[in-house]
C-alpha cells in the first residue's frame, strides 16, 4: 500500500525526545492531532525504542555535590519568596498612611469652605431682607404722597429717584447671590472631592486585603507540598503565614478606621483645633484635631520628637464639667515624627474646651503627670 504522507519520513524518536526545533515539534504535533494513523504509528515505536533504551543504562546515585547545589537552589527560591513578601507587605501600609494624610487635608479645606459658605448663605440673607425693606419701604412712601395728591386733587409723579435706587439695589444683591452661588458649587466640589479620597482608600485597602489572602492561599500551598527534606523550608513558609495573617488583621483595622474618618467628616457638628509647641521638649510639633460627639476625635501631628522607649505621647482633654481633664488615648508615633490617634464618639467631645499632649510612661497615665508640650484652645 503506498502512502503519500509528507511525515513518514521526519525522526519520530528525535520528536519523542523534544530534541527538535519549536516549529517542527509543532508541526509534527499538529499532524498527529489530525488522525494520521501511520504516523501514531511510528511515534509510538519511537516511544517504545527511548523507554528500552533508557531501560539499559545503569542506576547511579547522585554526587553530593549535586545535593548541595539543590539545597542552594531552594535557599535562592526561598530568599527571593522572602523579599517579595517583604515588598508587598510595605506597600499598603505605605499608600494607607499617604491616603490617610490627603483626607486630613481635604477634611481642613471642607471645614474651611462649609464656614465660608454658612457666612455666605448668612449674608445673602442679610442682603434679601434688606432689599424687602426697602422696597417696603419706598412702596409705603408712594403710596402715603398718591394718597396725600389725591386728597388734594394734584397729580404726583412718581420720584425719579426710585428706579435708579431701586436698580443699584438688585445689581448689588444679584452680584452677591451669584458669588455665594459660586461658593456654593466649589464646596460641593470639594466635599465630593475628599468623599472621593476615602473611597480610593477603602479600595485600596481592600485590595491589600485581597492581596493578603492570595499570599495566604500559596503560603499554605507550598506547606502542604513541601516533604521531610524541606521542613526548614516549611518552617520559614508557616512564618510567612503567620506574617500574612497579622498584615491582614492590620488592613482589616485600618478599613474599620478609614470608614469612622468617613462618619467624622460628615459629621453636623464637626469642630477643629490647632495645637502648637509650648516646651522646648516639644520642638517645632504641631497637632491638628477634628471632633464631634458623634464622630469621635481624629489628631494627626508632625514633626513629634523620638521619646525614650519607658515614655511615649498621651492625649488630654480639657473640658467644662466633671472630669475637668480627660485623656483622649495614646499616640501612635511613627519614624518620621508623624503621629496619628482616633479616638470613638464621646459625650464629652461636646464639653471640649482644649486640648494638650503629654510625655508620660509607657503604657500611658491615669492622670496627667508628665511634661505638657503640645496646647491648642478651642
Amino acid at each position: 500500500m503506498t502512502t503519500t504522507c509528507t511525515h513518514l519520513q521526519d525522526d519520530w524518536e528525535l520528536y519523542a525526545l523534544g530534541s527538535l526545533p519549536a516549529d517542527a515539534q509543532e508541526s509534527m504535533a499538529a499532524h498527529l492531532e489530525a488522525g494520521c494513523r501511520e504516523c501514531q504509528r511510528r511515534y509510538l515505536e519511537a516511544q517504545a525504542v527511548l523507554t528500552a533504551m533508557s531501560s539499559l543504562a545503569p542506576a547511579r546515585r547522585p554526587s553530593p555535590s549535586v545535593e548541595r547545589k539543590l539545597m542552594r537552589a531552594i535557599t535562592a527560591d526561598q530568599a527571593r519568596i522572602v523579599a517579595a513578601w517583604s515588598f508587598w507587605k510595605a506597600v499598603p501600609w505605605a499608600f494607607a498612611c499617604a491616603c490617610l494624610l490627603a483626607v486630613i487635608w481635604f477634611a481642613r479645606d471642607r471645614f474651611r469652605l462649609e464656614s465660608e459658605l454658612g457666612e455666605a448663605r448668612q449674608n445673602s440673607s442679610i442682603l434679601q431682607r434688606d432689599q424687602k425693606a426697602l422696597q417696603d419701604e419706598l412702596q409705603a412712601k408712594l403710596e402715603a404722597e398718591k394718597l396725600e395728591a389725591e386728597a388734594k386733587s394734584v397729580p404726583v409723579a412718581t420720584p425719579p429717584s426710585l428706579p435708579a435706587v431701586k436698580h443699584e439695589d438688585d445689581a448689588k444683591l444679584r452680584a452677591q447671590l451669584e458669588e455665594a452661588q459660586n461658593r456654593i458649587r466649589v464646596a460641593e466640589a470639594d466635599k465630593a472631592a475628599a468623599a472621593k479620597q476615602v473611597a480610593e482608600l477603602q479600595n485600596q485597602l481592600a485590595s491589600g486585603a485581597n492581596r493578603s489572602a492570595s499570599l495566604e492561599r500559596e503560603l499554605r500551598a507550598a506547606a502542604a507540598s513541601a516533604d521531610r527534606a524541606g521542613s526548614e523550608k516549611t518552617a520559614i513558609l508557616a512564618a510567612e503565614l503567620a506574617k500574612s495573617q497579622a498584615e491582614t488583621r492590620r488592613l482589616s483595622a485600618a478599613a474599620d478606621a478609614g470608614d469612622k474618618i468617613e462618619r467624622l467628616l460628615q459629621s453636623a457638628s464637626l469642630q477643629q483645633i490647632s495645637l502648637r509647641s509650648v516646651d522646648p521638649k516639644g520642638g517645632h510639633a504641631t497637632a491638628r484635631a477634628l471632633y464631634s460627639p458623634q464622630g469621635g476625635l481624629l489628631l494627626v501631628a508632625d514633626a513629634l520628637p523620638k521619646l525614650p522607649g519607658q515614655k511615649c505621647y498621651q492625649l488630654w482633654l480639657i473640658k467644662k464639667g466633671a472630669p475637668a481633664i480627660l485623656s483622649g488615648g495614646l499616640i501612635t508615633l511613627q519614624d518620621d515624627g508623624k503621629g496619628v490617634l482616633f479616638a470613638p464618639p464621646s459625650s464629652d467631645l461636646a464639653e471640649v474646651t482644649a486640648l494638650a499632649i503629654t510625655d508620660e510612661p509607657a503604657g500611658g497615665s491615669v492622670a496627667a503627670r508628665g511634661r505638657k508640650l503640645l496646647f491648642g484652645p478651642q
